[in-house]
């Protein structure tokens, strides 16, 4: 029987951090005026996951 080994690993852009911060930023500033029920909160940080893992979230598998 063959065996191989992968390593897997993620590779974060550079803008991820401080895009995920001006996004924390945001929320907070915003807190006070939107109710925690609504639902557009769910989809704002629904869309902005989404942009993060589709553009600054890289998986690299490589064979030892």
């Amino acid at each position: 029987m063959a065996k191989i080994d992968v390593v897997l690993s993620a590779k974060v852009a550079w803008w991820v951090r401080p895009y995920l911060a001006a996004i924390a930023l945001l929320a907070r500033i915003c807190s006070p005026f939107v109710c925690i029920d609504d639902d557009r909160i769910d989809g704002f940080a629904e869309r902005h996951g989404n942009f993060i893992a589709k553009h600054g979230i890289r998986f690299v598998a490589s064979q030892k």
